[in-house]
């Protein structure tokens, strides 16, 4: 078997957001990673204690839904995770000012301040 871990400096080049704002589902998510894998179909979901990321999942013939992609460590989910959340609470505030166009998330690994409008 092949072991292969690349955890540490993972750069997320894109994260482009669609904003839903159901009762509980609020946004679906679609990130980048070094510009040549994606991940499509994270949630954004409010839970009881906040908004939480749920990775995206197949209903198996169990019934039991399995994450289809997802981080193998904590300290990958919870980089993930911080970066959605902060994409969707700048585009969330980016809406409630007025209508304007979407917005893509361009991160590198340094900082999340590289926002451009989608042409």
């Amino acid at each position: 078997m092949l072991r292969v871990i690349m955890c540490q400096n993972m750069n997320i080049t894109s994260i482009q957001l669609h904003i839903i704002n159901e009762d509980k589902l609020k946004a679906f998510a679609t990130l980048t990673i070094e510009e040549c894998f994606v991940i499509r179909d994270i949630k954004i979901i409010r839970g009881h204690s906040g908004l939480f990321v749920a990775m995206p999942a197949k209903k198996g013939k169990d019934g039991v839904y399995r994450d289809i992609a997802h981080p193998i460590n904590q300290s990958t989910r919870s980089e993930l995770e911080e970066k959605i959340l902060i994409a969707y609470q700048e585009q969330s505030k980016a809406l409630n000012e007025g209508p304007k166009p979407p917005i893509v998330h361009d991160i590198n690994s340094e900082s999340l301040n590289e926002i451009k409008v989608a042409q």
